[in-house]
């Protein structure tokens, strides 16, 4: 017996292709062949492939084109050493999508010619169109000239389009047809009134908007134009009349003008008392309220009682503040009170910071003692180094009767009598002011009608205000 092998070959033949013939730079391309054969055919090529791409030997054709042009004479073989080679050939043409390469469109001006010409890179040569409208009386040609005379004016926005057959490309435009300015109404109101808000807004045609500005004369002090065209504020002096002249102006042709002439006469200015200084504690310095006006910066004049000396004792006093001013009159009345001196300005009167810190000063201490606390030597104006008698009741047809002296209106105390005839129980009495002033004299008295009458006791009892005024 022998044993024997037998090959069979089978030349090579392209089972697919030609691969697409057209390619766009910057995107990637692949093909693979395939072929029959025995055995596996491999391949290559002859001619020009486009820059980017390469043939692998297993029959890959792949890779990024890199320049447009059209690639023919381009020949594939698959061949494996069997019979004749396969071969097929190959034509690639590779665009480039455009890529608009020109300015933004300008702006343009009512009634004046208008041309732009977009442009693009892109093989093949890429055609311009929009679906957005253009300004009126402007249209874009294909090859990307956008031109016309614009008949109305406003802003007109959309997207150019560059196309081949490779993609598209766009730019957007914002196209703004101009008008220049002229004034619609004005001029402003010939009168205005010190210390009353003056404003007038010009208005202007034109695109862009128009800007307003002064050019010659003065407005009435306290009068202002801003750039919209709003003359406002508050007049400061009366007289006039003041002129001037007013433009509108946008950068397009000529400015418009329009003069004007206001007259201000004498108002009446508002004036405020602070109410913070109509209300104040005693310190034996003079006291004084402050007022204010609207407008602002305006001379007053204060009396007190009819006298423009500040008081210094506690008290009420009839304040009338009046402006002295030649643009303004204006008047303001109140009340104002001096209170008693507060409890920590007796302390810094009567006690040193150390005797304050050590606690000396507290409302429970007796610092001379002669049995009254610092808090009844405060509510009672006494000095708290000085002793003092102590306060005796007097029995009269009119019962037991405790007379006293204090200063007015003391605002972190709260005063109160009461009485009793064994101690425990306590009943309070009435406190009567039977003289009043800077000091005033106070009664409490028990007419010993209910209880023990011969036996009777009766006392003064301070207690801290549960809010001090600030």
């Amino acid at each position: 017996a022998q044993t024997f092998a037998v090959t069979v070959n089978q030349a090579a033949a392209f089972t697919n292709g030609p691969p697409p013939d057209t390619a766009v730079v910057g995107t990637a391309y692949n093909f693979a062949y395939t072929a029959s054969g025995f055995p596996a055919p491999t391949f290559s090529h002859t001619g020009t492939l486009p820059p980017g791409l390469s043939l692998s030997s297993t029959g890959v054709l792949s890779g990024t084109p890199t320049q447009t042009g059209e690639y023919t004479g381009i020949v594939v073989t698959a061949s494996n050493g069997i019979g004749t080679a396969a071969t097929q050939n190959v034509s690639i043409t590779v665009h480039q999508k455009p890529a608009i390469s020109s300015n933004a469109a300008p702006a343009g001006i009512l009634g004046i010619g208008y041309s732009h010409t977009f442009t693009a890179t892109g093989s093949p040569a890429p055609t311009f169109s929009t679906t957005d409208p253009l300004p009126a009386g402007l249209t874009l040609s294909p090859a990307g000239v956008l031109s016309g005379t614009p008949s109305a004016i406003g802003t007109f926005a959309g997207t150019v389009t560059a196309t081949n057959v490779a993609g598209t490309s766009e730019q957007a435009f914002n196209i703004v047809i101009n008008q220049q300015p002229a004034f619609t109404n004005g001029p402003p109101p010939a009168s205005g009134t010190v210390g009353t808000d003056y404003s007038f807004s010009y208005a202007a045609t034109g695109s862009p908007a128009p800007t307003f500005a002064l050019t010659s004369g003065a407005l009435p002090a306290g009068l202002s134009l801003n750039s919209s065209g709003v003359v406002s504020g508050t007049p400061t002096t009366a007289g006039g009349p003041f002129n001037g002249t007013v433009t509108a102006s946008n950068g397009i042709g000529t400015a418009a003008t329009q003069d004007f002439s206001i007259t201000i006469g004498k108002g009446t200015a508002t004036v405020t008392l602070d109410d913070m200084t109509l209300t104040q504690t005693y310190t034996g310095t003079p006291k004084s309220v402050t007022a204010s006006s609207t407008p602002g910066g305006l001379t007053i004049d204060i009396t007190y009682n009819g006298s423009a000396s500040a008081p210094t004792s506690h008290g009420s006093y009839t304040v009338m503040a009046e402006v002295n001013d030649s643009n303004y009159d204006g008047s303001a009345a109140g009340t104002m009170v001096i209170r008693g001196q507060s409890m920590n300005d007796w302390r810094a009167q009567h006690f040193s910071p150390a005797q304050i810190t050590v606690g000396l000063a507290d409302d429970d201490v007796d610092a001379d003692g002669d049995g009254s606390k610092n808090l009844a030597e405060y509510a009672l104006g006494t000095d708290p180094w000085l002793r003092d008698p102590a306060l005796l009741p007097v029995l009269d047809a009119s019962g037991l009767t405790l007379t006293f002296t204090r200063p007015k209106d003391m605002p972190d105390v709260i005063y109160g009598a009461q009485s009793t005839d064994d101690l425990n129980g306590w009943d309070p009495l009435i406190l009567e002011v039977i003289s009043d002033g800077p000091v005033q004299t106070l009664r409490a008295r028990d007419p010993l009608t209910s209880g023990n009458p011969s036996r009777r006791f009766l006392q003064l009892i301070f207690d801290r205000s549960p809010s001090p005024p600030e």
